[in-house]
């Protein structure tokens, strides 16, 4: 059974304050939560993109030809670093998972009995509140991982648009 995180139940009635408190607690806590789901899910676009520009920059060098050129393989070599670095900055931002989520259920059943519902509310927003700062450093470390993947693809961009050139090139 997890203990209240302050270490103490509120003694007193809800205010219309306190009940505000909860409201902005439980309403931080879900935009916390859809950040965390939007972050994904632009990871995974990212992650589909570099996969298609691998593609793309393969189709580029299979229309160049057999030939063997040094500019070709200078932009080979370009564009694996930058997608396993691409793949590393999504494995980082991934590995973030282990969300904090208070209050369980076994520890608000025994504080509404013990305190009654109307503060074990009072109780419910610190514990989300709690919860939502103990999450905030790791929602920004994904943001920080994102950040760098997307840059990372926009250097993909950059060396798929190269690789496009050097195809159609008559050299």
């Amino acid at each position: 059974m997890t203990e209240p995180s302050d270490g103490g139940l509120p003694s007193q009635e809800a205010t219309e304050g306190d009940v505000a408190l909860y409201e902005l607690a439980r309403w931080r806590f879900d935009q916390q939560l859809s950040q965390i789901d939007a972050l994904d899910r632009k990871l995974a676009t990212i992650l589909t993109l570099n996969g298609a520009l691998i593609a793309v920059f393969a189709a580029a060098i299979a229309l160049r030809g057999t030939e063997d050129s040094g500019v070709v393989w200078g932009l080979v070599l370009a564009v694996v670093a930058v997608f396993l670095a691409n793949g590393i900055c999504a494995h980082q931002a991934f590995r973030l998972r282990r969300w904090e989520v208070r209050p369980d259920i076994n520890t608000f059943e025994d504080v509404a009995s013990t305190v009654g519902i109307t503060v074990a509310r009072i109780w419910v927003a610190r514990e989300i509140w709690s919860a939502y700062q103990a999450n905030e450093p790791f929602v920004a470390e994904k943001a920080r991982w994102l950040r760098r993947a997307t840059a990372l693809t926009m250097v993909d961009l950059a060396l798929a648009s190269l690789a496009a050139i050097v195809a159609s090139w008559p050299w």
